[in-house]
């Protein structure tokens, strides 16, 4: 009866340390794949754009050509009249003072097959900074 607890205990503990590992490995790959820290600190703004021209959810978003974020999500404007999209991103935070008001976003594309990523212009030091829920225009 001892031995068949001891063993018991045993196979708890190893199943315990295998399910961690895996658990590890899984966070690890998560934060390889999205290309951002896990626990970074980041805020949402909106792109208004005319055409979308292929960006889809998840593409890179850059400021000055340095990745900062991705696209979180793509919607039409809530009213028929209005001809744009408005393109959800989420953004370092650390990089929220070089987004201004006259900042603008270009969708580009990069590689042999063209994948699509958002390319943010740092603004003037003059203009206000993009908070949170703020939107700035896109330019084809």
């Amino acid at each position: 009866m001892f031995e068949l607890q001891s063993r018991y205990l045993i196979s708890l503990r190893v199943g315990g340390f295998f399910l961690g590992i895996t658990a590890l490995l899984a966070i690890s790959l998560f934060m390889v794949q999205s290309k951002t820290s896990l626990f970074e600190p980041k805020y949402t703004i909106q792109i208004l754009f005319y055409n979308a021209k292929g960006i889809n959810i998840g593409a890179p978003v850059k400021l000055a050509g340095a990745p900062v974020g991705y696209v979180k999500g793509i919607k039409f404007a809530p009213k028929i009249e209005d001809y744009y999209l408005i393109i959800t991103v989420d953004i370092k935070k650390s990089v929220q003072p070089r987004i201004r008001s006259d900042s603008t976003a270009y969708l580009e594309s990069s590689g042999v097959i063209g994948d699509k990523y958002i390319e943010i212009s740092m603004g003037s030091i003059e203009k206000p900074i993009i908070k949170a829920g703020e939107s700035i225009w896109g330019k084809p």
